[in-house]
């Protein structure tokens, strides 16, 4: 238990939107997402089901390189956001 939701335990709110990788594999939080009425963002292949996700980034989910990439962007833009300097 510990090991798995640790994480969890800080979370105060609930969050504005969940952010997944390989939504085939995560099938679950997705459900769970969408029953909240969260928008769901989504790095995924070509094997997993568009119509579930409302903010698709189609790429290959399971290449550590690209994984990389679009966390790295997405952390970045986040950041930018929350200081007010997007660009």
């Amino acid at each position: 238990m510990t090991k798995n939701f640790q994480g969890l335990t800080g979370i105060t709110r609930t969050p504005d939107v969940v952010f997944v990788v390989d939504p085939k594999k995560e099938h679950i939080a997705v459900t769970e997402a969408r029953k909240m009425n969260l928008p769901v963002i989504a790095l995924l292949n070509t094997d997993c089901n568009l119509k579930q996700i409302q903010y698709p980034i189609v790429a290959n989910d399971a290449s550590i390189s690209s994984i990389t990439f679009f966390l790295t962007k997405i952390k970045e833009a986040y950041t930018n956001g929350a200081n007010g300097t997007a660009k």
